[in-house]
C-alpha cells in the first residue's frame, strides 16, 4: 500500500514539524524584538550583508571541495540548507546532513561526499 520511501520520508515531515514546534516554543518573541528595536537599519543592514556573503562564500568553496560540480546555485542552497541543519539539530549531527544533500542534489555518492565534508572541516580549521 505505502512505499518503504513514503513513510520514511513521511516520518522525516514529522520529525521536521515537531522540531520545528520545539524551537519555536524556546524563542520568545518579546525578547527578539526588543533586540531588533536596539539595531539601527545600518546595522541590521550590515549583519544581513555579512550573513549573506558568509553563506555565498561557503557555498563556492563546497563547489571548490567537490571540483566536479559546476553549479554555484546548487552548491551555495546546499551549504545554506547544511548550515541550517547543522545549527538547529542537536550535538552538531547536522554534520552528516551534507554527504545526503550531495547525493540528492548533486548525485554524488555518499562517500566522496563525506571525504568532502572532512576536508571542509581541515579547512577550517587551518
Amino acid at each position: 500500500m505505502f512505499s518503504r520511501k513514503k513513510v520514511f520520508n513521511f516520518l522525516i515531515l514529522i520529525g521536521s514539524i515537531g522540531l520545528l514546534v520545539f524551537l519555536l516554543n524556546q524563542i520568545s518573541i518579546a525578547e527578539f524584538t526588543l533586540l531588533l528595536d536596539k539595531l539601527s537599519i545600518n546595522e541590521l543592514s550590515v549583519l544581513i550583508g555579512f550573513y549573506l556573503s558568509y553563506s555565498l562564500l561557503k557555498g563556492i568553496r563546497l563547489m571548490i571541495v567537490i571540483a566536479s560540480v559546476r553549479q554555484p546555485l546548487k552548491t551555495i542552497c546546499i551549504s545554506l540548507i547544511h548550515n541550517f541543519v547543522n545549527l538547529v539539530v542537536p550535538l552538531r549531527l547536522g554534520e552528516l546532513s551534507l554527504p545526503f544533500l550531495c547525493r540528492r542534489f548533486l548525485n554524488i555518492d555518499i562517500l566522496s561526499s563525506g571525504v568532502s565534508l572532512i576536508i571542509i572541516r581541515v579547512y577550517d580549521v587551518l
